[in-house]
C-alpha cells in the first residue's frame, strides 16, 4: 500500500477540456452579443410599427364610410298637391315685387320640404315670369303640430337655392323670402332673348339647394372631411355662418307646371 501512488489520470482530459471551454467561451461572448442586439432591434422594429397598425386596423370615426353626408341631411322631396291648395296666384296676387306686367304665369301646386325640418312645407303655388326675373311664388305650412310649445322656425328660409329652367340652365341663386315668394331679378340683358323663349317653352322649374346657415345644428356638426361640402364661412370671431355645398341629386327638386 505504501508503495501505492495516486495518479490523476484525468488531468490530461481536464487540460483538453479547458482548452475547449477557452476557446467556447470566446465564441459564446461575441454570439450572445449579437444575439441581444438582434432582440433589441426586433423590439424596437415592432414598437415603432405599432401605430400604424393599429391605425390601419381601427380608423377613427371620423373617416368611416358610414358617415352620413351633409347633403343627405338636407335633402328636398318634393310632392305634387291638389290644384288651388298653395293659394290664390295671378299676375296681381300676391303682389309682385317687380315693376311691369308678368309675361306669363305658371301654375305648380307642390310641397317643398328639408329632411331636417318635420314641422314645415313650403308650399308652391307656381311662378310668374317677367322679362328679366321670376318669381317662384308660395306659402309656408305647418305639417306638423310642435310638442309643448309653438312650431320651431322654418328651415327653408335658412336656404339658398339656384333656380334654373330647361333651354336656359341656372338663373341664379336667391333666398326664400319670409312672405314665401323667392324673388330672382335682374338675369343676364344679354341672354334676355334667351330667358323669355326658355320660360314660353318651360314644362317645370327645377330647384338645388346651394347653401344652408351655419347656426343649424347639422351644419354645426358637419364633418370636417364631407365630401358633399363645398366650402364653409365663418364670421370674425371664428364662427359657423354658412355652408356650401356641392350639387347632389338628393338636393334638388323638379316641380312641373300644371298643363
Amino acid at each position: 500500500m505504501s508503495g501505492w501512488r495516486v495518479e490523476d489520470l484525468d488531468r490530461g482530459e481536464s487540460k483538453g477540456t479547458e482548452r475547449v471551454a477557452g476557446r467556447m467561451e470566446k465564441v459564446a461572448v461575441p454570439l450572445v452579443a449579437i444575439v441581444g442586439l438582434a432582440l433589441v432591434l426586433s423590439a424596437v422594429a415592432l414598437r415603432s410599427g405599432a401605430p400604424s397598425l393599429e391605425g390601419n386596423a381601427a380608423p377613427t370615426a371620423a373617416l368611416t364610410a358610414t358617415a352620413t353626408p351633409l347633403s343627405a341631411k338636407l335633402a328636398l322631396s318634393s310632392r305634387a298637391l291638389r290644384p288651388g291648395l298653395c293659394g290664390i296666384l295671378s299676375g296681381a296676387v300676391p303682389e309682385p315685387a317687380y315693376d311691369g306686367q308678368a309675361r306669363s304665369v305658371r301654375r305648380i301646386d307642390a310641397s317643398v320640404s328639408l329632411q331636417l325640418d318635420p314641422w314645415w312645407v313650403w308650399c308652391v303655388s307656381g311662378v310668374r315670369f317677367y322679362d328679366n326675373a321670376i318669381e317662384v311664388v308660395g306659402r309656408f305650412l305647418p305639417i306638423r303640430e310642435a310638442t309643448g310649445g309653438p312650431n320651431p322656425r322654418v328651415a327653408i328660409l335658412s336656404a339658398e337655392f339656384e333656380v334654373a329652367l330647361a333651354g336656359f340652365g341656372g338663373l341664379g341663386i336667391a333666398a326664400v323670402g319670409e312672405d314665401g315668394v323667392l324673388r330672382l331679378g335682374s338675369t343676364d340683358n344679354g341672354r334676355s332673348l334667351e330667358f323669355e323663349r326658355a320660360a314660353d317653352r318651360a314644362s317645370a322649374v327645377t330647384l338645388t339647394l346651394t347653401s344652408m346657415d351655419g347656426t343649424w345644428a347639422v351644419t354645426r356638426g358637419v364633418a370636417r372631411n364631407d365630401t358633399s361640402v363645398l366650402a364653409t364661412q365663418v364670421d370674425p370671431a371664428g364662427r359657423l355662418t354658412r355652408v356650401y355645398l356641392l350639387s347632389a341629386g338628393e338636393l334638388s327638386v323638379r316641380l312641373p307646371f300644371q298643363p
